[in-house]
């Protein structure tokens, strides 16, 4: 009868707690959408259209490798494909079919399910285990904590990796410590292995368990004290186990292992490698925002700080309370062994993200159920001490406050728990200054907004992918490559600027900077906090506003006025990026051709390109009077051109009329400087020589050829083009000759200088780089028509010392190459 009634007791406390933490998750589900939802949501289906078809190397798709979360979203789409009862079409059709760019709302509440329902069960799990560890009454607290815990609750009712990891991750460690604690107790080693598989194949931070178990083991055998010898080999076979058994959970939850293993565990290894170990990030310079700063890496105070503004106060103040638990006498040995387990747990995990590239404040989500316990250990602790001196029942009184305070710090945050921040740090009110604030919630409130206005909507925001899904009309994503589009040619009546972007200056300081100085229209607040400002859309929008790194006003004419520019990154090495800006003054007569030059300080040619100035190739002749245009260009270097600063002449050119349209004082602008760096040396095949040479000069230089240009009459210029292969790095500055010589020696042209016009001395040359030299030699006018020579070769400035020359066939005389053929004096 006892038994009847307690298992009768179980069974009701299992069920308040399921509906306890289920409620709050599946209420709501459709309402916004987070950044990453939509990208996991096609990885879902991606996954689901694998299986369907047998293709398992299709489900390697990211490195964490998110295989849980793939699973648990396939089958929302198969649930609701059930749920629809789709006639005549396949489930792998129906699946192809399914609209996600941009993501159906109507789809978010089967997608969310599954992972709401699993993350409702694991409270459960939490409660059994904790049980077995500790007691009932710190279990059940525990678990009340957990599933009304606001950072948690938040991620357990999205599309994403983090919620999953945490559970899996601390399941994990309860069975393990459940396991060390009731000595040959295997069935808690496979629960913990099986959990820790199903974590490592959630997301690829959760190898961190493997140290710490072994940690944990360690410190575990020196609190045996003389009986320690005896079972290290069993807790090392137990710990290979471990290792075996989730090795096997991860392979078997991860199709991709199935047919390539290698391939696919290499890539989660290079994931681990960038998330854990610091060795510099590529990620985006707007990827982070800490303590007022943009940048990809906040630091190591990050996760402290992230955990003190997402714990509630109840779970703050009870895991402080917790650290004295270690020290006293009156708690169990191995109860106060379980919590300094729980706090090393903690502590390893948040250092090693700390020194890791990848860090997001959801990343410290496996925190959050120890903080939770540990308040219920301290609770259970303390509150006898506290409420029998209020003669008050401590257990019903410290369970029913417990909870109550818990729910009213998550619950009126419903639906966007996200938005929860402690409010002993300054809750949400501080939070923006500390931390990023903002991932799609909110949004939703400003397409109901602009849904809600007459006419045609057309909006910009940064997160449009978040804000199309329930807008009624046009969304452009407001972003620094479409500025020009979306402000200047008002394709956009609305503009939205969002809390995280307006923290990072995005899509730039001086777009947020502009119009957070003007009057929104509208403003979208949650719990007092201005998540996002809708503007409409002025008529006139600042030239400030443009992403023009370089600004350079000229009037061409009376036509068309040159803005400015921005050097771009090019992805081809032997190619300079560059976005031009331009303004309509009035009605343009010609259809203008953009023409650039790379040039150096005397005006010697290094490369070139030419296009329309407009991105979609507009004709000049068709702008509008005020409009605003872009074009960008890449200026082709020319094989060989040595690293150093350059300008870039800039003109407009009519081709049909063969006119150039030109600034008032008829010089063309000089962009720049342009740094050109230095770049592998090119094939010699690339150099496009009219004339090869074989020349070697004192071991130190090789002359490849050279290229040759003049109409060859008496005052014409020769443009002589010589092409030069380092063999060795020189310590001394060598003075190029070139001399235009008729048969008998006389010189009747010359030009002598250090190569590259002295913007490039041998001292900085590098062994095997190739360097392409120009010369302008002029033909004296008194020069004689007949045949004559051009003599190269290389000598020091302060002594007039040649270096020796070497052809094919040994050593030329007088240390000099003549040029060959000749060249025809008419």
């Amino acid at each position: 009868m006892i038994r009847t009634v307690s298992s009768r007791k179980n069974l009701y406390i299992l069920l308040f707690l399921f509906l306890l933490a289920l409620i709050p998750r599946v209420l709501n589900l459709g309402v916004f959408l987070t950044v990453d939802e939509p990208t996991y949501a096609e990885q879902a289906r991606t996954f689901l259209v694998a299986m369907s078809k047998s293709d398992w190397a299709a489900t390697n798709q990211i490195a964490s490798p998110g295989a849980t979360a793939m699973l648990a979203g396939a089958l929302g789409l198969v649930a609701r494909y059930l749920w629809l009862d789709v006639k005549g079409v396949s489930l792998q059709d129906f699946a192809v079919g399914l609209s996600l760019h941009p993501l159906d709302p109507g789809l978010l509440p089967a997608l969310r399910l599954p992972f709401a329902f699993i993350t409702a069960l694991s409270v459960l799990g939490v409660y059994g285990l904790t049980r077995r560890l500790f007691d009932e009454k710190t279990a059940l607290l525990s678990a009340i904590l957990l599933a009304l815990d606001p950072f948690y609750l938040a991620y357990s009712r999205l599309i994403v990796l983090d919620a999953f990891m945490a559970i899996f991750m601390f399941l994990a460690l309860l069975s393990f410590l459940i396991f060390l604690q009731k000595e040959r107790s295997g069935l808690y080693l496979l629960l913990s292995a099986l959990a820790g598989g199903l974590a490592i194949a959630t997301r690829s931070p959760a190898f961190i368990l493997i140290p710490v178990l072994v940690v944990i083991s360690l410190l575990h055998l020196a609190s045996s004290g003389g009986r320690w010898r005896g079972r290290v080999l069993p807790l090392a076979l137990a710990l290979a186990g471990w290792v075996g058994l989730a090795g096997l959970v991860f392979c078997l939850s991860w199709p991709a292992m199935w047919v390539d293993p290698i391939g696919s565990f290499t890539v989660v290894v290079r994931q681990v490698n960038e998330s854990l170990v610091f060795k510099g990030s590529t990620r985006s310079p707007y990827f982070n925002f800490f303590m007022g700063v943009t940048g990809d890496v906040p630091g190591p105070l990050f996760y402290p700080v992230v955990l003190l503004f997402h714990a509630t106060p109840l779970t703050l103040l009870g895991a402080t309370l917790a650290l004295p638990l270690l020290f006293k006498k009156e708690v169990a040995g191995q109860r106060r062994l379980a919590i300094l387990y729980l706090l090393l747990y903690s502590l390893i995990y948040m250092f090693l993200m700390a020194m890791g590239t990848l860090q997001a404040d959801r990343l410290l989500s496996p925190l959050f159920p120890v903080i939770d316990l540990l308040t219920a250990l301290a609770l259970c602790h303390f509150g006898p001490m506290v409420f029998s001196r209020l003669r008050l029942a401590w257990w019903p009184t410290t369970l029913i406050v417990a909870a109550f305070l818990q729910a009213g710090f998550s619950l009126p945050h419903h639906p966007y728990y996200l938005s929860y921040y402690n409010p002993l740090v300054g809750g949400g009110q501080q939070a923006p200054r500390f931390l990023l604030v903002g991932w799609g919630e909110g949004l939703d409130r400003v397409a109901a907004y602009l849904n809600a206005q007459p006419g045609e909507i057309r909006a910009a925001s940064g997160y449009s992918g978040q804000l199309k899904p329930f807008c009624k009309g046009r969304v452009w994503s407001l972003n620094e490559h479409n500025l020009l589009s979306v402000l200047y040619k008002h394709e956009a009546g609305y503009v939205v600027l969002y809390i995280s972007h307006a923290q990072r200056n995005m899509p730039s300081r001086a777009v947020v900077r502009y119009f957070r100085s003007l009057e929104p229209e509208h403003v979208v607040r949650i719990h007092g906090v201005e998540y996002a400002r809708i503007y409409r859309m002025p008529e006139i929008i600042p030239d400030e506003l443009l992403p023009i790194e370089h600004h350079q006003p000229v009037n061409f004419g009376d036509e068309i006025q040159f803005l400015g520019y921005s050097l771009e990154s090019s992805k081809k090495e032997d190619a300079l990026g560059i976005t031009l800006y331009w303004r309509a003054l009035g009605t343009i007569s010609g259809d203008y051709t953009v023409y650039l030059k790379l040039v150096n300080a005397v005006y010697h040619l290094w490369g070139q390109a030419e296009g329309r100035p407009s991105w979609g190739g507009t004709p000049t002749n068709q702008w509008q009077e005020g409009e605003v245009f872009a074009s960008y260009h890449e200026i082709r270097l020319w094989p060989g051109t040595p690293p150093g600063v350059y300008q870039i002449e800039l003109s407009l050119y009519e081709p049909y009329r063969q006119r150039s349209l030109t600034p008032a004082d008829g010089q063309s602008p000089l962009l720049g400087p342009v740094e050109v760096p230095p770049r592998m040396p090119p094939l010699v095949e690339a150099l496009d020589m009219q004339h090869r040479v074989e020349a070697n000069l004192g071991g130190k230089v090789q002359l490849l050829g050279y290229n040759i240009e003049s109409g060859f009459r008496p005052g014409d210029g020769i443009h002589l083009t010589l092409f030069w292969r380092a063999l060795q790095e020189m310590e001394e500055d060598y003075t190029v000759f070139t001399h235009l010589l008729d048969s008998e020696g006389n010189i009747w042209g010359q030009k002598d200088n250090p190569p590259v016009d002295g913007f490039y001395p041998t001292t900085r040359w590098e062994k095997g780089e190739i360097v392409r030299d120009q010369y302008n030699l002029v033909i004296s006018p008194d020069a004689p028509p007949g045949e004559y020579w051009i003599e190269v070769g290389m000598y020091l400035p302060e002594t007039g010392e040649r270096l020796e020359v070497h052809g094919e066939e040994g050593p030329l005389p007088q240390n000099r190459v003549l040029l060959s053929p000749p060249v025809m004096i008419r």
